[in-house]
C-alpha cells in the first residue's frame, strides 16, 4: 500500500515538472521577465531560463523511470523548496508574483470570491 501512494506521489510530482518545463519552453521569451519579477538577478535569468526546464524535465523523467531510487525524489524536494523560499521572498518583498500563462488583470482593487 505504501509503495503504491509513494509511487502515485512521484507520478503525480513528475506531471507538474513536466508541465511546469513544457510551459516554460512554451512560452520562453517571457520566463527571464517572470524570472527577473521574482527578483533573479539579471545576469542568471538567461540561463536559468535555459537551465531550469531541463532540469524540471530530467526530474520528471527520473521520478518515474528510477521509482525505487531516492534521488530524483529528494532532488525534486529541493527544487520546490527552493522555488517556494523565492515566492516567499518575493511575497515579503511586497512584490505579486505573476504565474506563467495567468491572465493579466486590470488595475484596480482585490476582490474576493464572494464579492
Amino acid at each position: 500500500m505504501a509503495s503504491a501512494i509513494a509511487l502515485a506521489a512521484r507520478a503525480v510530482l513528475a506531471a507538474a515538472l513536466a508541465w511546469a518545463a513544457i510551459t516554460k519552453v512554451r512560452d520562453r521569451r517571457s520566463v527571464p521577465d517572470q524570472m527577473r519579477a521574482l527578483g533573479v538577478a539579471r545576469a542568471l535569468t538567461r540561463p536559468l531560463a535555459v537551465l531550469l526546464p531541463a532540469v524540471e524535465a530530467a526530474l520528471a523523467v527520473a521520478l518515474v523511470s528510477f521509482p525505487s531510487s531516492w534521488w530524483p525524489a529528494w532532488a525534486s524536494v529541493v527544487l520546490v523548496a527552493a522555488f517556494t523560499l523565492v515566492v516567499v521572498a518575493t511575497v515579503g518583498r511586497g512584490r505579486r508574483a505573476r504565474a506563467s500563462g495567468s491572465r493579466r488583470r486590470p488595475p484596480g482593487p482585490a476582490r474576493s470570491c464572494g464579492t
